[in-house]
């Protein structure tokens, strides 16, 4: 298949979420559970925010609090377009919180602690997981596989296994849609960014890794590496944001990547801060509050983000037009389209539908009154005829 090198002159503006040409629509939303006594060993609350489509893209597996290390079912409502949070469906309990982790079902890994990626795979739920301070940066074992997630109390378990390139690799998981998995020769994708602390030992940049679901079944789960990033070699030089680059900074997270279904992009959202004011480190912010550690100098300078990858490029770093060291995103910037307050937890897409699924923090103030939920989000792909015609100057001409 034929890539085209495209260099590309982006102008963010808020403008651009408006257009009717943008490629993704809002479609509607929902809010999920909160009845206590539905909901297991867990709450949404304070969610890690991985979440990941069920059996015929009819339900959610969703992870909880991030001090509990659980997974939840529900279903999703029928959606509705509306901004009152009153107004919005609220998703059914279809299985309540089971803990896997801190003294939950896994026993024999009590280091894992934060649950960092889900996936269907074979209609068993393969779950990516962290130790969330991890100094020594030695901990290899990163994955288990529930068997028969339809039963996630009752359900075997296989052992932790180790996935190639640690935590580098595990992270968010995303199947691979059928036009790439030829060009590809594989059928799932998995990736991260330095989300935790101990920054040694996560990519400093969206990484992207391959893998077959039928190396499920080793020990190890082997990756082909196709980009990846390190403290010796960030996406961006600048984490402190003195220059004011716009594509990687000491708050920049990535939480989720996919392929689009239609043209050679690999798609990474998650939020990002210090474009504009700069980042100091355990600074009095221009609010007066000083930081605990790294933090943008005015509190307010963050946004929902997106970093925009020519596979071309991944695929063959050498033809770069940039004769940078690393490759690098051809878009990086506010995603327009989320005009929420930036909150991006977590996300999956829907390949049968063409519909990404976003959850968002902290944007439910109605329903508790003691602290705030999430509410997940819908986008509809509306797709792109011609990749050329992605991007157009100031517009987006899809």
């Amino acid at each position: 298949m034929k890539y085209a090198i495209i260099v590309l002159l982006i102008i963010s503006t808020k403008s651009i979420a408006n257009q009717n040409n943008y490629p993704f629509e809002w479609v509607g939303s929902f809010k999920l559970p909160i009845k206590q006594s539905e909901l297991g060993q867990s709450r949404f609350a304070y969610t890690a925010g991985v979440i990941t489509l069920g059996s015929n893209n009819e339900s959610l597996y969703v992870s909880g609090h991030k001090q509990f290390g659980g997974i939840a079912q529900i279903n999703i409502p029928k959606l509705k377009k509306s901004k009152t949070i009153e107004e919005l469906n609220r998703a059914k309990i279809l299985q309540p919180f089971i803990k896997f982790l801190k003294n939950g079902r896994i026993t024999h890994n009590k280091k894992l602690s934060i649950i960092v990626g889900m996936q269907l795979v074979n209609e068993k739920l393969m779950v990516n997981a962290i130790e969330y301070y991890d100094a020594d940066a030695d901990n290899e074992f990163t994955t288990f596989i529930i068997e028969r997630p339809e039963s996630l109390d009752t359900s075997p378990i296989s052992k932790i296994k180790k996935m190639e390139g640690k935590t580098f690799a595990a992270g968010w998981i995303s199947k691979i849609p059928p036009n790439w998995k030829v060009v590809l020769n594989t059928d799932y994708l998995t990736g991260s960014s330095s989300l935790y602390p101990i920054f040694s030992r996560f990519s400093i940049g969206p990484s992207l890794y391959l893998f077959d679901s039928d190396s499920l079944t080793n020990d190890v789960i082997k990756t082909k590496k196709l980009m990846s990033f390190s403290l010796n070699n960030p996406l961006s030089e600048d984490l402190y944001n003195a220059k004011e680059n716009q594509s990687w900074t000491a708050n920049s997270r990535a939480i989720f990547g996919f392929l689009l279904p239609d043209i050679p992009y690999y798609v990474t959202i998650g939020t990002s801060a210090g474009h504009k004011s700069g980042i100091g480190y355990k600074l009095k912010r221009q609010n007066g509050k000083v930081c605990p550690g790294q933090c943008p100098k005015d509190p307010n300078d963050k946004d929902n983000y997106s970093w925009i990858w020519s596979l071309h490029s991944i695929l063959h770093p050498d033809n770069m037009v940039s004769k940078q060291k690393s490759v690098q995103p051809i878009f990086s910037g506010p995603l327009l389209f989320i005009d929420e307050e930036p909150s991006i937890l977590g996300a999956d897409f829907d390949y049968e539908n063409n519909l990404l699924y976003v959850l968002l923090g902290g944007i439910d103030n109605k329903s508790l009154a003691y602290e705030k939920l999430p509410i997940i989000k819908v986008y509809k792909y509306k797709g792109c005829k011609n990749e050329n015609n992605w991007f157009n100057g100031k517009t987006w001409n899809c």
